[in-house]
Parts: structure tokens; sequence; C-alpha cells
């Protein structure tokens, strides 16, 4: 019998083919961001297509350190690629002083089944506490996190992890120090008025277009209106001067 999980991937690798994106390749880390302070870090909700970071530097009129990478898990490990997001966050550090993280992560270690349902949560948990600390010890001050919506196969418990994690996460955010302020798409009226076929692409999973923007707009307004980063310079903060380059991971 064909593992379910290699199923999903071997779908999801497919179509990244058809839309010229590689699950392997990623994003390499935009070093020349017009506000080097702000990187984004995850999977391939933001890595496959790049239509939703670069819809978000539309709205903000920058550009931004990317340090995704599609498959990438957040309580240790890919799905394909070597590296999670963690190490994409020590990459980061090591490449200059943050002020924000725009992020998302996690779908690839509850909602493909990768690790047992019954431990996921606790990794999750744990992967958390060890960016959260390193986040704080480098300096950063706020996190805007993005969670996951229903896919056509993610089933009632894999979701209620999602709903936990953004539950879960702001609190931890102040003990450590950090601003963390949460987008849960899996409670937004926008998809739970859709079924999971109109908002995916073919493989079920990765947003389609309109889905991408919608997403960036959400996390746009939530910087809005928590006034995150919505001037288009960073302080004195940043580790050096910039000059502006396109975003996204086209």
């Amino acid at each position: 019998m064909i593992n379910r999980t290699k199923l999903i991937l071997c779908t999801a690798i497919l179509v990244s083919c058809v839309l010229g994106a590689s699950f392997l390749i990623g994003c390499e880390p935009t070093l020349q961001a017009q506000k080097n302070c702000v990187v984004m870090l995850g999977d391939s909700i933001f890595a496959l297509t790049g239509q939703e970071p670069a819809a978000l530097e539309r709205l903000s009129g920058s550009t931004y350190r990317h340090y995704y990478v599609s498959g990438a898990q957040l309580a240790g490990g890919s799905v394909i690629a070597p590296g999670d997001i963690e190490d994409q966050l020590n990459r980061a550090i090591n490449q200059g002083s943050i002020r924000t993280i725009i992020m998302d992560g996690g779908g690839n270690d509850f909602l493909l089944g990768v690790n047992p349902d019954s431990m996921v949560e606790a990794e999750l948990k744990s992967a958390w506490g060890r960016i959260l600390t390193k986040a704080a010890n480098a300096g950063v001050q706020t996190i805007i996190f993005q969670g996951y919506y229903k896919t056509t196969t993610a089933t009632a418990f894999q979701l209620s992890i999602n709903d936990n994690i953004i539950a879960w996460l702001p609190a931890q955010g102040a003990a450590h120090g950090i601003a963390l302020y949460t987008y849960n798409p899996n409670a937004d009226s926008w998809f739970k008025s859709r079924l999971p076929s109109s908002y995916t692409l073919v493989d079920g999973i990765h947003p389609t277009q309109a889905a991408s923007q919608h997403m960036a707009q959400m996390l746009w307004n939530l910087m809005v209106k928590n006034k995150v980063e919505q001037t288009t310079s960073c302080s004195s903060s940043s580790s050096s001067s910039s000059s502006s380059t396109s975003g996204g991971c086209n």
C-alpha cells in the first residue's frame, strides 16, 4: 500500500514542477532587502509560489529578508530538503540584526502526518521554546505568526493542534519579552465559508493565488492593527543599510 504521506508529497512535488518552483531549492536569502531588520521564515505556504510574501511586500511598500524553504518542519528536520525552521532562524541571525520575524511553520509536522499525531503538539511546543529563546537572545522584538487552513485531507484532530498552538503562542512570546501576534486561517470566515478544493491547488494543500493574497492582506491588517513595521526603513538596530530588491521566491 502506498504511504499516504508519500502520496501527498509526490503530488505536491508534481505541482511544484508545473509551477516552475522547486521544493528542493526553496528561497535563497534576500540579504539586500529594503528592510533587513525584517525576516520571513517558513515552509511551502510561503515558498512554493512566493505569492503571499510578494503580496505582503507590496502592501508594506518594503521587501524583507527571506529564508523560507518548502518542506521545512518546525519540530526538527524537513520533509524533503535538509534543515528546519530553527535552522532558518540561525541563518537569519548570523546574517544580520532582526527586529521582526514574519513566519509560518508546523504544517509539515501535523498536516502531513510525518510524526505520530499524539506526539506532535508537545514536539511543536518544545521547538517553539527553542525558537523563542534564540529570537529573544538575538534581540527580536516582534513575531507575526500565521497558522494553517483546512486542507482537503486534514482531520479535525490535526487542525485542533494548529488551533491549540495559535492560542498558546502569545503568552509564550510575552514570557520571552517578545510581542507575538497570530493569524489563524482555520478560524477565518473567508476559508470556513469555502471548500478546501476552491482555495488550494490541485494537490489539495497549497494556496491558490486568491488565497495567498487574502492571507497576505490578513497579515498586513494584523501588522497595521498592532503598529508593526509601519515605516519603510529600519531603525539603528538594523545591521546594515540596504538597497531595494524584489522579494518573493518565484
